[in-house]
């Protein structure tokens, strides 16, 4: 086998570190001058907006040098155990309890902890809990336990068909089929690792397997 071109995905990665210096000066100001309390209204709500829009700006920048450290190979997790349940309450944290509910026991993952949390509260779980369509994520493989869990914490049917494709498109492409509640004790089992996708949804069942798998372990009825 070849090896991987990870050019582009370096080229990635610096256009993000290159774009984090002029938009932290910029959110710098934007704060600052929020904070003066200089400004008549509508011009300090627009200055509230240009701090939002690049803290936001620079979360996004955070998870597109992450994705692109991930496809070129150069993703080294900082590994820590942390409760399932803490997860799903720092998300409902982040997100206002009002539209987040937690329940249920949680279970302990070994995760990058932060980049986790990112991402669980980055989501609207209990809105793609209640989808009636089929969900697709591109993942690190540590965070497979977390995004399940998640899920069947917010009432999605824990029976419901998964997916997971390992080097999707590549030859060594390879498809772990199971259920929400156990494609992640699947996948463990078959060793799959990054990068990833999780489909889960109605049309997995129908779903067809592409030619180009290497290791399919069929869901069980």
């Amino acid at each position: 086998m070849g090896e991987r071109d990870t050019s582009f995905a370096r080229l990635v990665t610096l256009a993000a570190h290159d774009l984090r210096t002029p938009l932290a000066t910029i959110h710098g100001f934007a704060q600052t001058i929020v904070r003066l309390g200089s400004l008549e209204e509508p011009n300090d709500r627009y200055m509230d907006m240009i701090a939002a829009a690049t803290k936001q700006l620079a979360e996004l920048l955070d998870e597109l040098s992450l994705a692109a450290r991930i496809e070129g190979g150069r993703y080294e997790p900082n590994l820590q155990e942390i409760d399932t349940l803490e997860l799903a309450r720092g998300a409902a944290s982040e997100l206002g309890e009002e539209r987040v509910r937690v329940n249920g026991e949680g279970g302990n993952v070994r995760v990058d902890v932060d980049a986790t949390k990112r991402g669980v509260a980055a989501l609207d779980w209990e809105l793609l809990a209640r989808a009636e369509a089929t969900l697709v994520f591109y993942m690190p493989m540590q965070g497979l336990d977390s995004i399940t869990t998640a899920l069947t914490a917010m009432g999605r049917d824990h029976r419901e068909p998964a997916l997971v494709v390992e080097r999707a498109g590549t030859p060594d492409e390879r498809v772990v089929a199971g259920r929400l509640g156990d494609i992640a004790a699947r996948c463990r089992e078959a060793c799959v690792g990054a990068p990833a996708l999780l489909l889960v949804g109605p049309t997995v069942d129908a779903a067809s397997v592409p030619l180009a798998v290497r290791h399919l372990t069929a869901a069980q009825a």
